[in-house]
């Protein structure tokens, strides 16, 4: 039992197990706020006697911000549909999405889509031989009707160990603006183009509410256990 519910509070407002539990599982995000202490001085116990729905309820009243069951939900009620492919077929898809418009393929890989195609690996599709952080810094806004990127997934990742590592490996300079903020460069990038942005990556996604028109998801799929994301984010 986390030590601001001890046996005192339990034993003074005759907390049955049962309510306990309720108030533990919103605990850390009502105390983040501060408010959780000064419900501990309402009088009576009152908020101890609250249900489960009634505690919800009452929390959001006093700070809007925090909804415990719809947190980061890019819309109220609003559900995407993930398609999925399979793997081979991915490259015909994107080359069909962009075939009207001046494409930016980033980190391309062995990929052959795009007008322009950027790799730091000699050995890859690229036409253009060049580091993604330097590329970031030259492109101007609505330069490309489409940027293509699939980076290390590690640059989606917020935690500094990470990107310290990276740093270490020579994946990022050590004098990187965007160094520890994932977020940063994506929505900088997004900026770039004029239709859509589409990035390659894991399970960690970033919050384009306000900013994207709307968002595709698909699944391409394969023999492999592991699997990616593509994620479309359109202006």
């Amino acid at each position: 039992m986390n030590s601001i519910l001890t046996k005192q509070y339990l034993k003074k407002y005759s907390i049955p197990i049962s309510v306990a539990n309720q108030i533990l599982q919103y605990q850390e995000d009502s105390k983040k706020l501060g408010l959780f202490e000064r419900l501990l001085q309402r009088p009576s116990g009152e908020f101890f006697r609250m249900s489960y729905d009634e505690l919800r309820v009452f929390l959001k009243k006093k700070n809007p911000a925090l909804d415990m069951r719809k947190n980061a939900r890019h819309q109220v009620g609003t559900i995407y549909e993930m398609r999925m492919m399979h793997t081979d077929y991915l490259e015909h898809y994107l080359s069909r999405l962009t075939r009207n418009g001046y494409t930016i393929n980033i980190c391309c890989g062995q990929s052959e889509v795009g007008d322009d195609r950027y790799d730091i690996n000699p050995n890859s599709k690229a036409n253009i031989i060049a580091d993604f952080w330097d590329i970031l810094g030259k492109l101007k806004d609505n330069e490309a009707d489409y940027i293509i990127i699939d980076p290390r997934f590690q640059w989606y990742n917020p935690n500094p160990l990470v990107w310290k590592k990276e740093v270490k490996l020579g994946f990022v300079p050590s004098d990187c603006k965007y160094y520890g903020h994932p977020f940063k460069w994506q929505y900088a990038l997004f900026e770039k183009c004029r239709r859509a942005m589409v990035t390659r990556r894991g399970l960690m996604q970033i919050n384009m509410q306000g900013v994207a028109r709307d968002t595709d998801f698909l699944l391409p799929v394969d023999e492999r256990p592991a699997a990616t994301i593509v994620r479309i984010d359109w202006k």
